[in-house]
């Protein structure tokens, strides 16, 4: 008998990426819904019930950092995974963390990296993380005396 598939709640204002992430996540296996907009994404959220919500963060009318605390105040959403997508991740990491998002990716993302995040989350690992794939640069040897 199969494991029943997951349903992942894609926000993204951008056509492209929405797209995108639509066509990655079913090809991998996941149930997907999708909105252009947060005010829209929240009424899906409480009606499917998702198990997973990849949201953009800057986006017209409701930004993703409301939408977060939205969720987050819902009693029947509050325990969603969240994993948060933006361009201005140094600016905004720190409260977009706040607002309880689980993980928080820069944008351009690795698609095979953001893959592992939403397995690993919705595996029940929602340890909170701000995750970058990039490795750090490589630092000089020490200098012995």
């Amino acid at each position: 008998m199969s494991q029943p598939q997951l349903t992942i709640l894609v926000v993204e204002d951008d056509d492209f990426v929405r797209s995108l992430l639509q066509h990655v996540l079913s090809t991998s296996d996941y149930n997907v819904i999708a909105s252009g907009e947060a005010g829209m994404a929240l009424k899906l959220a409480r009606q499917h019930q998702p198990d997973l919500i990849l949201t953009d963060i800057t986006m017209p009318g409701i930004n993703g950092i409301d939408l977060i605390k939205m969720i987050r105040q819902d009693e029947a959403l509050n325990n969603t995974p969240i994993l948060a997508l933006t361009a201005y991740r140094y600016i905004l990491e720190e409260e977009v963390m706040n607002a309880g998002a689980n993980v928080v990716l820069a944008k351009p993302f690795d698609l095979t990296y953001l893959l592992s995040e939403i397995e690993r989350l919705t595996a029940g690992d929602e340890a909170k993380t701000i995750s970058d794939p990039t490795p750090p640069a490589p630092c000089a040897p020490a200098h012995q005396a």
